[in-house]
């Protein structure tokens, strides 16, 4: 009989010691998944706010969120440093961008520097014709005291697929 009651108690007392053990790790993930969502969308801003300095080349934004030592390296594979690239916005050339999205889709932090990757869309004018180009970055942050700041950045076009042409109707021949 005591067997018996030791058997009946025993699935209480393990569910009880396992809980004990599972639910602080599952709280654990849970405030991490928070917390990165969290991360994400704080990074989702500082690249928002970066796409609109460079629709609306603006140099303070620009300062803000790029260290003196960024450097990016261009789809082509140019290399420039955080100067070049502010000056290449306030450049009259023959390419214009007049849209930029750029969304987060992944982010790893490790301690002060955080890595941020996602997908860029941009559309510039050139000659004034337009053109659109789209792709994959990478952007590596430092925390500062003033702030995350972006030291380096790189990106990678993706080729946009070409229109589909509509299929040559065929005759059907009867035999």
């Amino acid at each position: 009989m005591k067997l018996w009651k030791t058997l009946q108690a025993a699935p209480v007392g393990l569910a009880l010691a396992a809980g004990m053990f599972i639910a602080p790790g599952f709280a654990q993930a849970q405030s991490n998944i928070v917390q990165q969502a969290n991360g994400i969308k704080a990074f989702q801003t500082m690249e928002d706010k970066w796409s609109a300095a460079v629709v609306n080349p603006d140099q303070y934004t620009m300062d803000l969120l790029l260290a003196p030592s960024f450097v990016d390296i261009t789809p082509s594979g140019d290399v420039e440093t955080r100067d070049e690239y502010i000056a290449f916005l306030f450049a009259k050339g023959d390419a214009e961008p007049y849209s930029m999205l750029q969304r987060v889709t992944s982010l790893r932090e490790f301690g002060d520097t955080a890595i941020v990757n996602g997908t860029y869309a941009i559309k510039v004018s050139v000659d004034g014709m337009p053109h659109a180009e789209q792709g994959v970055f990478t952007h590596v942050f430092e925390k500062t005291p003033a702030g995350w700041r972006c030291v380096n950045a790189q990106q990678t076009n993706i080729p946009m697929p070409k229109p589909v042409e509509k299929a040559k109707k065929r005759k059907r021949h009867l035999l």
